[in-house]
């Protein structure tokens, strides 16, 4: 990103508090999974799929990362957003 963007430039960024598998319906299929795999293997392979997911869901580590590529956080806010959404969806 910081590569790309243009001198001056400003990006937007999401980093989600909340995994994928913390909620009802991640629960009730990790619940599902760990009877096919162990929840080591389940663990490693969401890991792998998703390496950065633990780490960056702290502000902190998130600042820390955008300064490193040398950008510069104008505003930083965690908001609360409560969804809901069909399997269908």
């Amino acid at each position: 990103m910081a590569r790309a963007l243009r001198s001056g430039g400003t990006i937007g960024l999401t980093s989600w508090a909340i995994g994928p598998s913390d909620n009802e319906l991640g629960t009730a299929w990790t619940e599902i999974a760990a009877n096919c795999v162990s929840g080591d293997k389940l663990r490693e392979a969401t890991r792998r799929a998703l390496p950065n997911e633990e780490y960056l869901r702290s502000r902190d580590a998130l600042s820390a990362v955008l300064r490193q590529a040398g950008l510069a956080i104008v505003h930083l806010e965690k908001v609360h957003f409560i969804t809901n959404m069909t399997t269908a969806d």
